[in-house]
């Protein structure tokens, strides 16, 4: 008869999680934030279509009383790809666009304090 033995175990916590709950904060703070699709898709006659900008962030984040901003997000630990590195540094240096890189929701709402603080 095998031993039944008690192991840890520690669940992954996926980007598309740490999104779900960072999309929920902002909309609970007055944020209209939408989706920015990038990628390959497959349209309904088969053909495949390219859509958006390699490297843009995931979302755009816009309220009324505070400037918009990108946000990426990460799953915890996550990296920026390097393609997403030369993005950034473009819409930051480039168009002075704020754009936050996440990882958790505590990383979003310490950006958010700071960020909203500015106006």
């Amino acid at each position: 008869m095998a031993r039944f033995r008690l192991t840890s175990y520690k669940p992954k916590i996926a980007e598309s999680h740490v999104a779900k709950a960072c999309v929920q904060v902002l909309a609970l703070r007055g944020w209209k934030v939408m989706r920015l699709p990038v990628g390959l898709f497959k349209t309904l006659d088969g053909r495949h279509q390219t859509i958006g900008e390699p490297g843009i962030p995931d979302y755009v984040a816009l309220h009324p009383d505070h400037p918009g901003f990108f946000l990426e997000v990460k799953r915890p630990g996550g990296k920026l790809s390097k393609v997403q590195e030369i993005k950034i540094e473009q819409l930051q240096q480039g168009y002075r666009l704020a754009v936050a890189v996440v990882d958790s929701v505590d990383a979003l709402a310490g950006w958010l304090r700071k960020h909203e603080h500015m106006t």
